[in-house]
């Protein structure tokens, strides 16, 4: 049968059809991409904690807080721009 498993008997059995596996294959890789790319962010965003946390010897609380919810695109402007930062309320600007 047409959008079925190669065994009907299996796909009946267990109340699937082809397309509704596929869909479901399609959804867990979409949610394992958006994953990745969070999991990419709050790694750029604890490296840049420390790296402010380095060159200043501290960081705020509420830098750091902002900080871990930036997206990538943020996070990567401050990173290329950490040597040049010379007050860590400069941060601001790029926030």
């Amino acid at each position: 049968m047409v959008g079925r498993f190669k065994n009907q008997k299996e796909g009946d059995s267990m109340g699937l059809s082809w397309e509704s596996t596929n869909l479901a294959k399609v959804f867990k890789e979409i949610g394992r991409e958006e994953g990745k790319a969070e999991g990419k962010a709050e790694g750029k965003a604890e490296t840049l904690v420390k790296l402010i946390r380095k060159k200043f010897n501290l960081i705020p609380k509420h830098y750091e807080d902002k900080i871990m919810i930036l997206d990538e695109k943020k996070l990567d402007n401050i990173i290329d721009n950490i040597f040049t930062i010379q007050d860590i309320k400069d941060i601001d600007k790029y926030l």
